[in-house]
């Protein structure tokens, strides 16, 4: 080993360097550079080197333990302990992550990825061959490749894009955690379903979509940071959930088509154009064309070159106030619903669904039952949240109704925190306008957040607005699609309280005898149930003996926290 006398270390740094430049600039390169590595090893911790390397190692990053046993023998050649592991590390270079059994997943039976090296060439050529496919579309192009498993989809990816990044669900084990040279960054554990993507040119999802649980929010999210989508989806008749336990989603060709349109349009992209290819069955080659009979199919969905963007602005029937309209009956009250003792309940059911679209509260559109309100006034006396969280604002006199039954709840106890109504929607300028008129103090004790009440950035400021540990009642009253009231009963329960409330407004919509109006969406009872038999959802119980007056816009929709 080289080392520095004590005159020698006394030189500073800079004194070092300059010496080394001096003898590079004279031409004595060696010279030059045992002057820095002898000052390096004197003033680096080469042991810590060393050390960092082997914890590198077991973290299954074998690239980066070698870079780091390198360096401190660049520095000090005669160092051992550094030779000793490099040197092991590449008796076991080889075998590294590929050798792990389990990258399949844990059935080798029914493997849940492909991954190279696996037993079936058959599946892995159908694989590769749809990522070659996407070579000749992506070149140039920042990429995000979804679902991207081991990665080696995403290493051919970037074989002809600028940059490519892969986000998948699994979380693979220290020793099986995938490294390739041409691929950014793969990013493991990340929801689909879920988690915000960065922006990028184009998105690849090959063999992922059928495993979704919520695919078509997975969809909107791709779609808000790509204007492209490669995706595949395979023939539920030949590879369907039937014989495959990990696909969730057994999608025709005409459903995977229609999903793509919808979840650009909800995201806001507009109209696409689809152009399609397909493998046969037992054949890994892409045969241009549409084929619903085809074994797998690939299609790629590119915004239309003349599409506007769809505005997702404001909430359906928002309505603002006009100041100078005079306050009479007329302006102020629902027209009147007139009952009969042999008036059939459906019929009495329609004329309030519809009155209730008229119905308003200081002078605002209030679309909400006056039995759903009273329920909401002994709730609120009875959970005592300081907190209402409001998901859909509409037009701002719900928002108001609950600040004004938070406040004078609150007047009764004297020990009550301060009253908040958080207020999210897509679009809150006529809620702002209407409230502001009627209020000008109202950022007091309302706060507006506007964005997508399924945008995990948007539940993030929510949480910065709600007091540290306050008790919160949730209302969700969106958009009363699956995927919207999936995403908020997921991002927005953790809010309430062992004992509080989050109440699931609309269910009607999906009770055939109660949908009143052929334009009603569909979708809130069937993601409420699938979500209460998860165990996010199993800490909630249904509260119907809540829907007192046998009149109710929310069946099954009183849910309250009991763990």
């Amino acid at each position: 080993m080289s080392t520095l006398d004590e005159s020698a270390r006394a030189v500073t740094p800079d004194e070092w360097r300059r010496n080394a430049f001096d003898a590079l600039e004279a031409g004595s390169i060696e010279e030059a550079h045992t002057l820095l590595r002898q000052v390096l090893a004197a003033r680096v911790d080469l042991e810590g080197l060393n050390d960092l390397a082997v914890i590198a190692h077991r973290l299954g990053r074998g690239e980066e333990a070698r870079t780091l046993l390198r360096a401190a023998l660049a520095i000090e050649p005669a160092r051992a302990d550094a030779r000793a592991n490099l040197a092991a590390l590449e008796q076991l270079a080889p075998q590294t992550w590929r050798g792990s059994n389990t990258l399949g997943g844990s059935d080798p039976g029914m493997y849940e990825r492909a991954f190279p090296g696996m037993p079936r060439p058959d599946i892995i050529s159908e694989h590769c061959s749809r990522y070659a496919f996407a070579l000749g579309l992506v070149g140039g192009a920042d990429v995000l490749d979804l679902g991207c498993g081991t990665g080696y989809g995403s290493e051919m990816l970037s074989w002809s894009a600028a940059s490519v990044r892969g986000f998948d669900l699994w979380l693979p084990a220290p020793h099986e955690h995938p490294s390739w040279p041409g691929v950014t960054k793969l990013s493991y554990g990340h929801d689909l379903c879920a988690d915000p993507l960065p922006s990028a040119d184009v998105v690849v999802m090959f063999e992922v979509i059928e495993h979704l649980p919520c695919a078509p929010r997975a969809l909107e999210i791709a779609w808000r940071s790509v204007d492209t989508i490669i995706g595949s989806f395979p023939n539920p008749i030949h590879h369907g959930s039937w014989m495959n336990q990990y696909h969730v989603n057994d999608w025709s060709l005409e459903q995977f088509e229609h999903e793509l349109r919808r979840a650009a349009t909800a995201s806001g992209r507009g109209a696409i154009e689809l152009t399609h290819h397909h493998q046969p069955l037992g054949s890994p080659l892409l045969i241009q064309g549409r084929d619903p009979a085809a074994s797998y199919w690939i299609v790629v969905a590119r915004v239309a070159a003349d599409a506007q963007p769809v505005q997702l602005a404001r909430p359906s029937g928002a309505v603002a106030v006009d100041p100078s309209a005079q306050v009479t009956i007329e302006t102020s009250v629902a027209p009147a619903v007139s009952i009969t003792p042999d008036m059939p309940v459906r019929d009495y059911w329609h004329a309030r669904a519809e009155q209730h679209t008229a119905d308003r509260y200081l002078g605002i559109k209030m679309s909400k039952f006056p039995e759903d309100l009273r329920v909401y006034e002994q709730l609120l006396w009875i959970a005592a949240p300081a907190v209402v969280v409001e998901l859909g604002a509409q037009s701002g006199g719900s928002t108001l109704w609950l600040r004004d039954r938070l406040r004078t709840v609150a007047g009764y106890r004297p020990d009550a925190p301060p009253p908040l109504v958080v207020s999210v929607d897509i679009d809150l300028s006529v809620a702002r306008r209407n409230v502001a008129l009627l209020d000008p103090t109202w950022a007091d004790t309302i706060g507006f957040i506007e964005g997508d009440v399924c945008d995990p950035a948007v539940r993030a400021e929510v949480g910065r607005q709600v007091p540290p540990g306050a008790r919160c009642l949730v209302i969700e009253d969106s958009a009363h699609v699956e995927s919207t009231t999936t995403a908020a009963l997921e991002l927005y329960s953790d809010l309430v309280p062992v004992g509080g409330f989050f109440v699931v407004e609309d269910g009607c919509v999906d009770v055939e005898w109660m949908r009143t109006f052929e334009d009603w969406p569909r979708g809130v009872l069937p993601a409420l149930t699938r979500w209460l038999a998860t165990p996010q959802g199993s800490s909630f119980t249904v509260r119907r003996d809540l829907e007192v007056y046998g009149v109710s816009c929310h069946p099954s929709g009183f849910l309250q926290r009991v763990a």
